[in-house]
């Protein structure tokens, strides 16, 4: 090529790049018409996707190493080479021109490659070039390009190969769908693997090295005919060069010796720093490869060829999942294992490489059979299968996709993306978080808590995250639950601290309903973005749902008795679907109209959480099954004990001299009412049942066992740990939340008044009228204490004071020192300390306040040795001394999310 030629190609390309990608084959047609080369010569460089100026310094790189071939060679067309009839030039590139032959001897067409001139001439090169020429001829595979003969004529060096029609893969790319994605992936790692079986190392893999035939068929092309044989890029002095604008000073990858070979886009990272290669460099190469055929633009391409090298070695590429989320995660978690900057990181062998995307193909080809919804039942697919607690799902707009929350195998939350038909998760890269809610333009809502996140409400920061992941933008601190209407607008409950209570916003800032005293459960938006649906949770155990209009005032649609948990809408917003218990072993799927029409949908053994609705009415649900544990530390151990014994076993109280423990059995294996059991604190003989109730607490003496019956109304009894027979303390119509003792002839409990407010009232065991303690509203305490001189008992107010209340009667003494949220488990045994801890803490830290100096100290940290799905320990008790200890563990056994079809 003249340089003459060469600014004529320059110039017609900066030319086309002026123009659309559908108008620039008119214009090359017509300022080309008569030089069909020119036009093949302008074409291949629009072909490539570095900037201009990258592309013409390569190219005048190529001239100036005498890359291309010689001007003469293009009047092969018409003449032999050896048996083979030169029929047409077919392509050009930097590693010679290819010209369609015949084989005269074997009555066969075939593709003849001229080698550049700088091949021949050096004897070195063109005598390794003929040993890797033999090396790929000896490649029989369905995959890779076959070899017939090399040759040399006129001192011009030759190759033979099959002839081919069809495109290259660069060609194939616009337009390509994940199954020929798949499909092509898998035929190039077949190849690669037989290749690399072989030893052989291809060292320059990219779409224009790929070939797709007219059958589908891929073939990798010119595998194995150059090798890199110095470490280093080099610089090319910019004074060797044709004297025009475009050529410029770069570091650029090429194919002599002594220069680091590939294309700079598909180079790993061991080619860029020059080290040597081996065929995990090819599974690099792939990976950006699969990267670009999925989302279409290139894993790590830059403005230069020197950023984009530096990008290889540095930088991660995008997400696939925020350009295309049709990619299944599991194919996006191969691409990056092929992508790992550490070789040893990557994919160890092509072969395993082929048949992970082919057991993927496997369940992407049988996926939309069982997409279809079940004509005659309703059909349920499990999609997570991992060991711990999975706590919030939603849909993403697709339909496809499901985006959640879990803390699996006993790490801390993360957010977690999966196919709905399929069976990896793929980590967003968020940890300490929780999913609140997906915008219809694919952003999460999420909720970022300093501690452990542990149930299902909880209060943190609001924050938005793109759903290919990246770091959250915090908005609001204070949230309790937010969802996403339309036009990207979020509804929020918040925590008003000053008022004690929530506040439903929507929009954000603007309020819609106050919330109080009952706590707030789910909130949903309805499809059109007009009304908000929210369960509010009431004290009294009803849980009201609501439909709070963005132009009017609330309507209660249903009020259940302490079921009403997950809700979400129906595609078309005519309904509000809700899960309730019929039992305390089955869930309902119900659904109930805006005029308040109820009807149920499924029911289930179990326990069922209604996630999300998809606009196609696939309900996404979870199934949790759960367990209550008990861990002591007794006298005469020498170490932590489990001492569960059914499936719900949570210690109500520990002896002082921590010899017996009480516990009660709160699941199946209690009763309808529950049981309550002692037991040996060191484990050595099995529990008695002493009755049926809620158990609170144990006597100072040792004799009696405190406890609610759970009838209407509660009622509270004592029952003998010895001989003797049970007996009701007279509480005067209360209905009692929780009691303890204070000495052995007194009680106290809680109980709400007819104000809502829930309050501390004293009763003798004997009988007579209770009396209240204080007329402050108290929080809910693990386990109030009574001081050891029977003076005083310790409480939390409502207003996150702590105070000691006199048994008799009087003023309370405000406690310097307790944090907030923070609750009195115990009086030390000498009067001059409380230990204190915190709820929705985990490892929960128990620390000693002097009550004197209000110094504190951390006393102890407790977590079951097997973390994985615990989710709570919701009840601590120990001994004045601190010498023994004993504590309810609340466990995930198994939590699995489930797609159903056919429910709707």
């Amino acid at each position: 090529m003249t340089a003459e030629r060469w600014r004529r190609v320059e110039e017609l390309y900066h030319a086309a790049l002026t123009r659309d990608e559908g108008s620039r084959a008119a214009f090359l047609a017509e300022a080309c018409a008569g030089d069909g080369a020119l036009r093949m010569e302008v074409e291949s460089l629009l072909q490539q996707p570095a900037s201009a100026e990258g592309f013409l310094d390569g190219f005048a790189v190529a001239m100036a190493a005498q890359l291309v071939i010689d001007p003469g060679a293009s009047i092969l067309t018409g003449r032999r080479l050896g048996v083979y009839h030169v029929e047409a030039r077919i392509g050009a590139g930097g590693m010679g021109e290819v010209y369609r032959a015949r084989d005269t001897r074997l009555k066969r067409d075939v593709a003849i490659k001229v080698l550049p001139a700088a091949v021949s001439s050096d004897p070195e090169r063109l005598a390794r070039f003929k040993r890797e020429a033999r090396a790929a001829a000896a490649l029989n595979h369905p995959n890779i390009l076959t070899v017939h003969d090399i040759g040399t004529q006129d001192s011009v060096p030759y190759i033979v190969s099959e002839l081919l029609e069809g495109q290259t893969l660069r060609e194939a790319l616009a337009g390509l769908r994940l199954p020929a994605a798949i499909d092509y992936a898998i035929q190039i790692a077949q190849g690669l693997g037989a290749a690399h079986q072989k030893g052989i190392v291809h060292r320059d893999l990219k779409p224009e090295n790929v070939f797709v035939t007219r059958d589908g068929r891929v073939k990798i092309l010119d595998f194995g005919l150059v090798k890199r044989t110095l470490a280093g890029p080099i610089f090319v002095d910019s004074s060797a060069l044709p004297t025009t604008p475009a050529f410029t000073s770069h570091a650029v990858p090429q194919t002599l010796a002594g220069v680091v070979l590939g294309t700079a886009d598909y180079m790993s990272p061991e080619q860029v720093r020059g080290d040597v290669v081996d065929h995990r460099s090819d599974i690099f190469s792939f990976g950006v490869m699969l990267y670009e055929m999925l989302c279409g633009r290139r894993a790590f391409h830059r403005g230069s060829v020197v950023e984009t090298m530096g990008a290889i070695l540095t930088e991660e590429p995008p997400s696939l999942l925020a350009s295309n989320a049709s990619v299944p995660p599991v194919l996006e978690q191969i691409v990056t294992r092929c992508l790992q900057k550490q070789i040893d990181e990557r994919f160890q062998s092509a072969r395993d490489l082929a048949f992970s995307l082919d057991a993927l193909a496997l369940a992407t080809v049988s996926s939309p059979a069982r997409l279809q919804p079940a004509s005659s039942a309703p059909s349920f697919r499990k999609i997570t299968f991992r060991r711990g607690n999975l706590l919030h799902a939603r849909f993403t707009p697709d339909g496809q996709t499901v985006v959640y929350s879990a803390a699996w195998d006993g790490e801390p939350s993360e957010l977690y993306m999966t196919r709905i038909d399929g069976r990896e998760s793929r980590r967003l890269g968020i940890g300490n978080v929780d999913l609140l809610s997906v915008s219809r333009s694919g952003e999460l809502a999420v909720l970022l808590k300093k501690d452990f996140l542990v149930s299902d409400v909880g209060l943190g920061t609001l924050a938005r995250v793109p759903i290919g992941g990246g770091s959250p933008r915090e908005i609001l601190e204070d949230v309790v639950r937010a969802d996403w209407g339309l036009n990207d607008e979020l509804a929020v409950v918040a925590y008003i601290p000053a008022e004690l209570s929530c506040r439903v916003e929507y929009p954000a800032g603007q309020v819609l309903h106050r919330v109080g005293p009952g706590a707030p459960g789910k909130i949903r938006v309805s499809p059109d973005g007009l009304k908000v649906a929210l369960v509010q949770e009431m004290q009294a155990g009803h849980d009201s749902l609501l439909v709070l209009e963005r132009s009017g005032h609330p309507r209660t649609l249903l009020q259940e008795s302490g079921s009403l948990r997950t809700i979400a809408w129906s595609p078309g917003g005519e309904e509000i679907l809700f899960t309730r218990k019929p039992s305390p072993d089955e869930t309902a799927i119900c659904a109930v109209t805006l005029e308040g029409q109820t009807r149920e949908i499924y029911r289930a053994d179990g326990a069922i959480s209604l996630c999300d609705v998809s606009q196609e009415g696939r309900l996404l649900l979870s199934r949790q099954a759960s367990r209550l544990e008990m861990r002591c530390l007794g006298a005469g151990c020498d170490g932590e004990r489990d001492l569960s014994w059914l499936d719900g076993s949570s210690v109500a109280a520990l002896s002082e001299d921590g010899r017996t423990v009480v516990f009660r059995e709160m699941r199946g294996g209690g009763g309808p009412r529950g049981g309550v059991y002692l037991r040996k604190a060191d484990g050595g003989s099995q529990p008695v049942w002493l009755g049926e109730g809620f158990a609170c607490d144990l006597s100072p003496d040792g004799k009696w066992v405190m406890t609610l019956d759970m009838r209407d109304p509660p009622e509270i009894v004592l029952l003998p740990t010895g001989a003797g027979r049970p007996k009701k303390v007279p509480i005067g119509g209360l209905h009692p939340w929780r009691g303890f003792f204070a000495t052995s002839e007194r009680i106290c409990f809680d109980a709400t008044g007819p104000d809502g407010e829930v309050r501390m009232y004293v009763a003798r065991v004997d009988g007579g009228e209770p009396r209240l303690m204080t007329n402050d509203p108290i929080i809910n305490g693990d386990h109030p204490s009574v001081s050891p001189d029977g003076r005083f008992v310790a409480l939390g107010r409502n207003d996150n004071q702590t105070l000691l209340y006199p048994l008799e009667g009087g003023e309370p003494v405000p406690v310097q020192g307790v944090g907030p949220d923070e609750v009195v488990i115990k009086w030390s045994t000498d009067g001059r300390s409380l230990y204190l801890r915190r709820y929705g803490e985990l490892p929960v830290s128990v620390h000693r306040l002097d009550l004197a100096t209000g110094e504190r100290e951390l006393w102890r940290t407790f977590m079951p040795p097997d973390a994985v799905g615990v989710i709570g320990i919701p009840r601590l008790v120990l001994t004045g001394d601190g010498r023994f200890y004993a504590y309810t563990c609340a466990r995930v056994v198994s939590s699995e999310l489930f797609v159903a079809e056919g429910l709707l």
